[in-house]
């Protein structure tokens, strides 16, 4: 009986990891394509994504769009800083 269930809690950790492994790229994985989309795309927009933004979730993509726009307006630099000059002057 001891044998039977450690085999069971065995063969559920197996199928767990398995399950839990995909091929799909992350969401940290996608946003540099998505950044390049964007910037390519003038017709992007937040109901017309690009093909590489696709994979984000509805909120990361919303983020990588904003972050998109920020940057394009100078509101954020290379660094990923935020101006502060530049949101008191608008």
């Amino acid at each position: 009986m001891r044998t039977y269930w450690i085999t069971a809690i065995c063969l559920a950790t197996g199928l767990a990891l398995v399950g839990c492994s995909s091929d799909k790229p992350s969401q940290d994985e996608l946003v540099p394509g998505c950044l390049k989309a964007l910037r390519a795309d003038p017709e992007a927009s937040a109901t017309h994504r690009p093909d590489a933004c696709k994979g984000l979730t509805e909120d990361n993509y919303k983020l990588v769009l904003m972050n998109s726009i920020l940057r394009d307006e100078g509101a954020i630099d290379e660094n990923g800083d935020v101006d502060p000059e530049w949101l008191l002057d608008q």
